[in-house]
């Protein structure tokens, strides 16, 4: 895994322009982002020794107590898990079964109900986001210092983390607790190998949903606002209009809070890469 980088960038259409006057984020939720096919996981068939004991326990005494109470079994307990230990088992493995399709079901709907998702990269120069992410070349990349206090972990509340992209979903155990971060990491962090050339990092905020309820276009967001000193860089497409250049340089440079170099994307001679000069 890479070390943090120094800055990561967010594509933006021409329409986000506010982004420097409101000083904030939209962070959204799973299942608002553009892969139906991530945010699940392949569950292990083994359980941790301790979920075994635990759910052993509940299953003998179940079956005890409903023994007795119809009368079909009159003994101690020790002498109910002496005989019926072939039974305890039976029911322990098609527990084990019901848990691990349940468990698997559920996971989209934690994760959506539970997490809010800011998709970032560390790669400005990738040409296939710029089209699908900045409409069509004539938006602009907003670069982040990621050392700011906006990153920090906040004891378990937000984490940020490189995505790993994999032919199979990630495998995951059945969790002790129902904390979500017991099992949502990997789930979180796993993509598709098809998306590969996004380099894509994920900025994740827990269980912070009701604090900040949003909706845009019909869709929920979470709005969090962000210091001017945040911003580092700002790159404009190759094909942004001077309109667009023009007004976010008044709404930055009106503002001396705000110490940013700016780009423009600028296409390199006989090769496909592009680069980008300052303005």
């Amino acid at each position: 895994m890479k070390n943090r980088p120094p800055i990561l960038y967010k594509f933006l259409d021409p329409n986000a322009l506010s982004i420097f006057k409101d000083r904030s984020l939209f962070f959204s939720k799973a299942s608002d982002l553009n892969d139906p096919f991530e945010f699940r996981a392949q569950v292990s068939k083994t359980m941790s020794d301790s979920i075994m004991v635990k759910k052993r326990q509940e299953i003998t005494e179940m079956l005890y107590q409903n023994g007795v109470k119809t009368g079909k079994f009159t003994g101690s307990f020790s002498d109910f898990c002496r005989i019926h230990s072939p039974q305890i088992e039976s029911n322990v493995r098609a527990m084990m079964v019901s848990s691990q399709q349940e468990f698997q079901s559920v996971i989209p709907h934690v994760v959506n109900d539970e997490c809010l998702i800011l998709s970032l990269t560390d790669c400005w120069r990738e040409v296939t986001m710029w089209s699908h992410y900045a409409s069509n070349h004539t938006g602009f990349v907003v670069g982040f210092d990621t050392s700011d206090v906006f990153f920090e972990e906040d004891h378990g509340k937000t984490q940020l983390f490189e995505v790993n992209y994999e032919k199979e979903l990630p495998t995951i155990g059945i969790p002790e607790t129902s904390g979500i971060r017991d099992f949502s990491h990997p789930v979180l962090r796993t993509k598709s190998e098809s998306w590969t050339n996004e380099n894509e990092w994920r900025l994740i905020k827990y269980g912070q949903l009701r604090e900040d309820e949003r909706f845009v276009k019909g869709r929920f967001f979470g709005e969090y606002s962000f210091q001017e000193r945040i911003v580092k860089e700002v790159i404009f497409g190759i094909e942004a209009k001077g309109d667009l250049i023009k007004q976010v340089l008044e709404d930055t440079r009106s503002n001396q809070k705000y110490e940013i170099d700016f780009y423009r994307m600028k296409r390199v001679p006989n090769v496909y890469l592009p680069s980008r000069e300052k303005i």
